[in-house]
């Protein structure tokens, strides 16, 4: 038993690593630029406020650089600001939802367990 429970400690970071990763490249396979999502129809590719917003979140970056940024920061409880919510920090919106998605997970496991 205690070496099934090791082994699986054992693999815990490869695993976070590539649902990390996974995870990261999905937000950069999808189509559309995030900028131009995040601004809309208001402003051309190629003007100079997207260039400015690329730079201010790191998409300018190469995709290699972009997802150890990431991970650096999600390890440090950095979330960065939403693109949603401008000016807003992802953190505490998370904080927000965390209590309402954890009180469904234990009443799952009362109900799978009883």
């Amino acid at each position: 038993m205690w070496i099934y429970i090791a082994r699986r400690l054992l693999w815990l970071p490869f695993l976070l690593l590539a649902v990390s990763l996974v995870t990261f490249a999905m937000g950069r396979i999808v189509p559309g630029d995030p900028v131009q999502v995040m601004l809309g129809a208001r402003y051309e590719p190629d003007s100079q406020v997207t260039k400015n917003l690329e730079a201010q979140f790191g998409l300018d970056k190469p995709f290699a650089v972009q997802y150890v940024n990431y991970v650096w920061d999600a390890l440090h409880g950095d979330f960065g600001e939403s693109y949603r919510y401008r000016g807003r920090a992802v953190g505490p919106l998370l904080a927000q939802k965390m209590w309402v998605s954890f009180r469904i997970n234990i009443a799952a496991m009362i109900l799978t367990v009883g």
